[in-house]
């Protein structure tokens, strides 16, 4: 049998399928970021259990949690594209309302 040898493009020395990736992601971080006026406007929600009276049972509780907490510190792009789910710190994060990583 023989094998298909699959023919790669490059434009100016770089990967045509990896330049392909590389602007993917850079369009999914600017579709998808929050920007600093948005998050401002979601105020300090850091004290919102204060409003629940204590006989309050923990299972009518909706509590607000974050997912990958850590993961606004990935800073390589691939990275940042399929990994990242947070852009905010944990200090932004707990002022927001979350309760828990």
């Amino acid at each position: 049998m023989t094998e298909l040898k699959k023919k790669e493009y490059y434009f100016r020395g770089i990967s045509v399928k990896k330049l392909g990736i590389v602007l993917f992601s850079l369009l999914l971080i600017l579709l998808f970021k929050v920007n600093d006026s948005e998050a401002a406007s979601l105020g300090n929600h850091s004290k919102w259990m204060n409003a629940i009276r204590d006989d309050t049972e923990i299972s009518r509780l909706s509590i607000p949690g974050s997912h990958d907490s850590g993961t606004f510190k990935l800073r390589d792009l691939i990275k940042q594209v399929w990994g990242m789910t947070q852009y905010r710190d944990f200090e932004d994060q707990f002022s927001y309302g979350v309760s828990f990583f």
